[in-house]
């Protein structure tokens, strides 16, 4: 069975980054050592232009898992 799941880390702070510039789909969100940060995903659940974030506060990374052309 093939699926079209992926993976992004997204572990920048405290910039605007674009982590995938293609429609996409968010199914799933992971935190790691990021409980005093804030995490700003631009747009939706689906993305029509792709996800940009912005992780501000602590470090640490967050984790999401995608579906998308």
């Amino acid at each position: 069975m093939d699926s079209d799941q992926k993976t992004l880390n997204m572990a920048t702070i405290g910039a605007d980054t674009l982590a995938r510039g293609a429609r996409t789909r968010i199914t799933s969100i992971q935190g790691y050592g990021i409980a005093a940060s804030t995490l700003t995903l631009y747009d939706s659940v689906k993305f029509e232009n792709g996800i940009v974030y912005n992780l501000a506060g602590a470090g640490g990374s967050v984790t999401v898992t995608i579906t998308g052309a």
